[in-house]
């Protein structure tokens, strides 16, 4: 499994790791070796050849952005072994290819999902966007919204930026309801929290980029009474006993989709054993697997079919304002 528990995603990283390292100890038919490639699609790359090296791994787990598993996917299917995703949501990740899989939704549902909720819940009609370019997800999340709500404008910063005043104060001229900022939690709350300076009180929409504690933690009451669209949290149960237990932390939806993904593989490679055609057979024919995050099918695009969830930030809180249907 390679992952970033270090660099940009940091935070999702070290989730994901501590739930497949449950997972991990579920797991009567394989051991799990964790790698972090720093957020670099470069590493990931590195990391899934030299893992690919090694005839004793028959799956891969990783990564844990869409640039990142872009950079790994063709050598899976070069190679011809699995490549498993918890969380990289890029429609073009899984497309055209045979052995890349991913246990998340991907960005156009909910891109879609999001709008929907703009236009049926919140009753907006003028959205400014603010994208990442250097992002894929952000993208790809901005142009699906922009069909379903087109914005009355958009503007572009890259990821890393420090001072967002100039795109915002542009935004404020156009008098919008909201902001779209589908964007990762870093650079979300400094721009949330530049918006409340520059005296933008309506909320910012966004998606599962969104979806770390460190969110609010460096945002705090700027992103009061925002929404966002997500993966659905882990039920009460013995994942999330064992969990807090272990880390002295909630689960969040990254850690139990970091499960699932190895939880996955393990049921593969118990079906298929040694044999790594016969491993991405078994993951490709997955069916209403029990996963911590949803009951999990993976359709014959390699995306799974589960619902996502609809949160609204309160007291610096995610909470579930009901689930959306893929």
């Amino acid at each position: 499994m390679f992952t970033g528990l270090s660099g940009p995603t940091a935070a999702w990283g070290e989730a994901i790791a501590r739930g497949a390292r449950l997972a991990a100890e579920d797991c009567k038919v394989a051991t799990l070796a964790v790698e972090d490639d720093g957020g670099k699609p470069e590493n990931a790359a590195n990391l899934a050849q030299s893992f690919i090296g090694n005839p004793d791994v028959v799956a891969l787990v990783g990564a844990d952005t869409s640039a990142a598993a872009l950079a790994a996917s063709p050598l899976a299917e070069t190679n011809t072994i699995a490549l498993i995703s918890p969380t990289a949501s890029a429609p073009i990740v899984t497309r055209g290819k045979r052995y890349t899989f991913r246990i998340c939704a991907t960005d156009d549902l909910e891109a879609q999902a999001a709008a929907r909720l703009a236009v049926q819940r919140l009753y907006l009609k003028r959205v400014v966007i603010l994208r990442d370019t250097r992002n894929d997800y952000s993208v790809g999340m901005a142009a699906t919204f922009s069909a379903v709500l087109p914005p009355v404008a958009v503007f572009d910063y890259s990821a890393g930026d420090s001072d967002f005043r100039a795109q915002l104060t542009s935004a404020r001229g156009f008098d919008p309801d909201a902001l779209f900022v589908p964007g990762y939690y870093g650079d979300v709350a400094q721009i949330a929290i530049q918006a409340r300076d520059l005296g933008i009180q309506v909320p910012l929409l966004g998606g599962s980029g969104w979806d770390s504690p460190k969110l609010t933690e460096i945002g705090g009451k700027s992103l009061e009474g925002s929404w966002f669209v997500g993966w659905i949290r882990p039920a009460q149960g013995s994942f999330v006993d064992r969990f807090r237990a272990r880390n002295g932390a909630e689960p969040d939806a990254a850690s139990a989709q970091g499960y699932d993904a190895v939880a996955i593989a393990c049921a593969a490679i118990e079906r298929g054993g040694s044999d790594r055609k016969k491993v991405r057979d078994a993951v490709a024919s997955t069916t209403n697997f029990p996963g911590v995050s949803g009951t999990i099918s993976i359709g014959p695009d390699g995306n799974p079919r589960k619902p996502l969830a609809v949160f609204q930030i309160k007291d610096g809180k995610f909470a579930t304002q009901g689930t959306v249907d893929p």
